[in-house]
C-alpha cells in the first residue's frame, strides 16, 4: 500500500515535470484522455480501490492536477511575463481551465 501511495505521488510529479519541460500541457492532457478511452479505463474508481490497488492516479485526477498546475503557471506567466505566455501557451488561456475556482485568478477554475 505504501508503495502504491509513493508511486501515485511520483506519477503526479512526472506529469507536472513533463508538462513544464515539453511546454505542451494540453497535449499531455489529450494523450491521457486518448489512453483512457483506448484502454477503457474506469474514470471514477472507488477511492478504496485506488488506495489499495492503483499504482497510478486515476486519469481524471491526473487531468485535474495538470489543469490546476497549468492555471497557476498561466497566472505566473501573465503576471510576470506576457512574452512567455504567448511563446509557450499560444493556444491556451486562463478561461480554458475547468473545475472549481482557485482564487488565484478571476475566472481561473480547476
Amino acid at each position: 500500500i505504501v508503495f502504491n501511495i509513493i508511486s501515485r505521488k511520483n506519477e503526479f510529479s512526472a506529469d507536472r515535470y513533463s508538462a513544464e519541460t515539453a511546454k505542451m500541457p494540453q497535449k499531455l492532457i489529450n494523450a491521457l484522455k486518448k489512453m483512457s478511452k483506448e484502454n477503457l479505463s474506469n474514470l471514477t474508481p472507488h477511492w478504496l480501490n485506488v488506495f489499495l490497488n492503483y499504482t497510478h492516479p486515476p486519469t481524471l485526477d491526473r487531468i485535474k492536477a495538470l489543469k490546476k498546475h497549468l492555471c497557476k503557471w498561466l497566472y505566473w506567466c501573465q503576471t510576470y511575463s506576457e512574452y512567455i505566455l504567448e511563446k509557450y501557451f499560444v493556444n491556451l488561456s486562463i478561461n480554458n481551465c475547468v473545475g472549481g475556482n482557485t482564487g488565484l485568478i478571476p475566472n481561473c477554475e480547476v
